[in-house]
C-alpha cells in the first residue's frame, strides 16, 4: 500500500483531486516494474507489467483510453490454461522516452521502445520501435513523417 500511494504522489494524482479533475491510471502486475518521470500525464491510461517493465520520460502526454501492455500469454495451452497463465518476466519492456506525446486510444505492446519527442496518432497500434521525433500512426503504427521542431 505505502508502495501505491508513493506512485500516486508521484504522479501527482491527489492534487488532480483537490482541483476537482479525475485521472484513473490502471495498473496490472508489480506496480515496482513501472517507472514514471516527471510531469506526465496519465489520463486513465491502463499499464500491464506482468511481462516486462514500463519506463515513462519526463514530460510525457497520455490522452484518453490508452494501453500499455507488456502482458504475454502462453498461446500454446488452450481454453483457461491460456487465459490464466501469463508468461512473467519475458523481458517485453516498453520505453517511452521524454516528450512524447500519445494520443488517444494508442495501445503500446511490448517489447518496445518510442524515441523523444515523436507523436503517436490517435487510435493507433504501436508494435515496433518508433525513433525520436517522428509521427507515427496507423494499425500497425508506422512512420509517417519527421517532426519539425522549432
Amino acid at each position: 500500500m505505502e508502495l501505491l500511494i508513493s506512485f500516486l504522489k508521484k504522479i501527482n494524482f491527489f492534487s488532480f483531486l483537490r482541483q476537482g479533475l479525475s485521472i484513473t491510471p490502471l495498473y496490472y502486475g508489480d506496480i515496482k516494474r513501472l517507472s514514471v518521470g516527471k510531469r506526465v500525464s496519465l489520463a486513465n491510461t491502463l499499464f500491464n507489467m506482468r511481462s516486462g517493465n514500463v519506463k515513462i520520460g519526463n514530460g510525457v502526454i497520455f490522452g484518453h483510453d490508452c494501453m500499455v501492455l507488456t502482458g504475454f500469454h502462453d498461446y500454446s495451452k488452450s481454453g483457461e490454461d491460456r487465459e490464466r497463465i501469463t508468461v512473467e518476466n519475458a523481458n517485453r519492456n516498453i520505453v517511452i522516452e521524454d516528450g512524447v506525446w500519445v494520443a488517444s486510444g494508442v495501445i503500446i505492446i511490448g517489447p518496445v521502445k518510442i524515441g523523444k519527442n515523436a507523436v503517436i496518432g490517435a487510435g493507433s497500434v504501436v508494435s515496433k520501435n518508433i525513433e525520436q521525433g517522428m509521427i507515427a500512426y496507423g494499425i500497425p503504427a508506422k512512420v509517417k513523417r519527421k517532426i519539425k521542431i522549432n
